[in-house]
């Protein structure tokens, strides 16, 4: 899965963690030109702020007017960075944890030994519930999505202190 790298602010950094910033904008340099439009485009933003990377899956790449694309002016900061009429604008959407389907903004890569192909290690992405489920025995990689959400709905259940015994067979 090809990636590309963008250096971004903290504020912006923030915004892309809580889900508030769906886009990023790029200068139209040939620099990006040559990284988004090649022949096989990234499909995974990485975005460095200081010592904190941040994955996002890349929806669409394309070509666009910067205020028509926010709905606004540009800020002083975007007028600097930006610099002409056109830029590019990079899509994201959210990921989708590969054991139980969520939509999630971010996942973890999990190896694992599957017991029919012992040669190869395998490797899958996983939402942080998955990932703690996991390194903690809970579960198995390739469990069915409805029976972990099943799972779950019953320790929220019975870890609630002012339920009764939970009133379904397990």
């Amino acid at each position: 899965m090809k990636k590309v790298s963008f250096r971004i602010r903290k504020q912006y950094y923030d915004n892309i963690l809580l889900g508030k910033k769906t886009e990023e904008l790029r200068q139209l340099k040939q620099f990006w030109i040559d990284r988004l439009f090649c022949e096989d485009p990234p499909q995974v933003a990485v975005f460095v702020c200081g010592k904190h990377v941040h994955r996002r899956k890349i929806e669409a790449i394309y070509y666009c007017i910067p205020e028509e694309m926010l709905g606004r002016d540009l800020s002083e900061q975007g007028k600097q960075d930006i610099q002409s009429e056109i830029c590019i604008c990079i899509e994201l959407s959210y990921t989708e944890c590969e054991r139980c389907c969520d939509k999630v903004l971010t996942v973890y890569p999990y190896c694992y030994n599957d017991e029919y192909d012992c040669d190869e290690p395998k490797e899958m992405n996983v939402c942080w519930d998955c990932d703690h489920e996991l390194m903690n025995g809970r579960g198995e990689p390739n469990d069915d999505p409805w029976d972990i959400e099943q799972d779950r709905a019953v320790e929220a259940y019975e870890n609630d202190p002012i339920n009764e015994p939970y009133p379904y067979p397990i």
